[in-house]
């Protein structure tokens, strides 16, 4: 998944944000929750609800601005010192949100036009954002060097160059596709090779279909999605096997994929549950969204383990305004466990996404009057929050 921001010289925040393709920009004020899903400690806290074999469960997150003053209010700890998120924009940084202090990425060189991020196993591919062709709004430019930051490392490394960077099924592994400079976005195939982390190619260069980009390499090949933002509603995202060239699989209404998840809404009227499948087994499960609701994106924890949803709540509450909400589901024992007294308007939550490669899930949240990174621990209920002062670029921070 992608935090796509572009930034000037002096970091202005904004620019696109796309999941499996183009979506909805990132706006200025943002705050961020990390939702650890395992303890750490706390006395007199109330454990987590658990299925009847011990397993973690379904935790849904509500998050709310309250009434009065707007932001994380209450009680709540600090931010520990060694939370940090990685930071676009012309000089990338990593931002400690505890102290407010910061530090560049090495191997970056200054770019005006900033950086797009995108998660893969172990870190993040990152692409220079491409000023295009000129006279050719959709066409994407000459390719770029593509660099891979690892989420320990304090540089990254190029290790190839493309017009666009999907994670492999693979920790490490990332598929680079270039498109022809001065060809219009989706009107010429594109062509992928796959490259380690080292910069090492891994098998042959492959053409793809035409209209179609790399979303994520799963255990069962390539999953395409439509390139120009899912154009056509009726347009199936394609299970494709590089080797043998063909589609193995179509899926509509897609959400979320891994390397061994994805996640559909299949078409519903009242009640739209998601559809979770294996891509290891062909199995899947249903999950169970209240009635009225509908999950609108969703994704995958690094391990696999979690599935984040997005959902639009059937009930916009008294002021008529659309309310949003965030359910993590635990895929071995599907079912929700609510968590109180949280929830967003529609127009605060802009962003999620795992940045780590633990368990922890990041919100990008809009406030009114202030900017706020918090984690949240649902062993003991409580927040630790930090304030981030404008100055700081929230927007620009990656969550995912």
């Amino acid at each position: 998944m992608e935090d796509i921001i572009i930034g000037s010289t002096d970091r202005p925040p904004g620019g696109p944000r796309r999941k499996l393709a183009i979506a909805a920009a990132v706006t200025i004020l943002a705050a961020v929750i990390l939702a650890e899903h395992f303890p750490h400690g706390g006395s007199g806290a109330r454990p987590p609800t658990t299925g009847r074999d011990g397993a973690k469960t379904i935790i849904r997150l509500r998050a709310e601005a309250p009434a009065g003053p707007s932001g994380i209010l209450g009680v709540h700890l600090p931010v520990p010192s060694w939370a940090r998120l990685p930071r676009t924009g012309a000089r990338p940084d990593w931002y400690w949100p505890a102290s407010g202090t910061s530090a560049p990425i090495g191997g970056l060189p200054d770019r005006k036009l900033g950086y797009v991020f995108t998660r893969v196993g172990g870190g993040w591919a990152i692409v220079p954002q491409s000023a295009g062709k000129a006279g050719c709004g959709n066409c994407p430019g000459s390719p770029r060097p593509v660099y891979y930051l690892a989420s320990s490392s304090r540089s990254a490394d190029v290790i190839g160059s493309g017009t666009m960077a999907a994670p492999g099924a693979d920790a490490g592994r990332i598929w680079l596709t270039t498109f022809a400079a001065s060809r219009d976005l989706g009107t010429k195939a594109g062509v992928a090779r796959e490259y380690s982390g080292a910069g090492v190619p891994i098998g042959p260069s492959v053409t793809l279909p035409v209209g179609y980009e790399i979303a994520q390499g799963t255990a069962r090949g390539l999953l395409l999605v439509p390139i120009a933002a899912r154009a056509s509603i009726a347009a199936a995202d394609l299970l494709w096997n590089p080797v043998a060239r063909r589609a193995t699989g179509l899926f509509y209404g897609v959400i979320a994929v891994s390397a061994t998840w994805l996640a559909q809404t299949p078409p519903c009227t009242a009640t739209c549950p998601v559809r979770v499948v294996s891509l290891n087994t062909g199995r899947s499960v249903m999950l169970k969204v209240p009635h009225g609701d509908t999950a609108t994106d969703g994704d995958f924890s690094p391990d696999g383990r979690f599935l984040a949803l997005q959902v639009s709540v059937g009930d916009n509450g008294a002021d008529g305004a659309l309310a949003l909400q965030l359910e993590v589901a635990d895929l071995a024992w599907p079912r929700l466990v609510p968590v109180p007294h949280t929830w967003v308007s529609s127009d605060a939550l802009d962003g999620f996404g795992w940045p780590a490669e633990g368990d922890n899930l990041a919100a990008e949240l809009t406030f009114a009057t202030r900017v706020q990174v918090a984690f949240w621990n649902p062993a003991t209920g409580r927040f630790a929050v930090a304030d981030v002062s404008r100055h700081d670029y929230p927007a620009a921070l990656v969550t995912g």
